[in-house]
């Protein structure tokens, strides 16, 4: 079953979790660099999301590719709460603070878990899916 059809994407927190998980397996990104995302990384002119790579400090540019374009202004449009904060992914109640790291890793383990999809032990970057091949069990292509 693919991970993604677990996620009810008709609330909010459904709309965010959903916009999660897909960056992170379609872009290959890192608990802290789903963290980090903030809205001016978005730049839609250029169809580049700006990434800062957490082991090396380097600025990456991703092209924001056409599903993950739209289910990121889905989550901006109607899930994410209308308050004024950089982040791009943030708690679903008030004072409605950026997600932490482990904020983001509880998460992603929720939807693991009810797909049956083993973490190994001690694994510390579970939000790293580098290869087409290592995703296919979350968007199931």
């Amino acid at each position: 079953m693919r991970l993604l059809k677990l996620v009810d994407r008709k609330n909010p927190i459904g709309k965010r979790d959903y916009a999660i998980l897909l960056i992170a397996a379609k872009l290959g990104l890192r608990t802290s660099e789903v963290k980090d995302l903030q809205l001016k990384d978005l730049n839609w002119e250029a169809n580049k999301i700006k990434i800062i790579q957490v082991k090396t400090a380097r600025i990456q540019n991703l092209p924001i590719l056409e599903d993950v374009g739209f289910v990121i202004i889905d989550y901006l449009k109607n899930g994410r709460p209308n308050v004024k904060n950089n982040n791009l992914f943030l708690k679903h109640v008030p004072l409605f603070y950026s997600l932490s790291k482990v904020g983001i890793y509880d998460i992603v383990q929720k939807y693991f878990q009810r797909a049956n999809i083993k973490i190994p032990k001690g694994k510390k970057t579970w939000i790293s899916f580098p290869t087409p091949q290592s995703c296919k069990s979350i968007v199931g292509e």
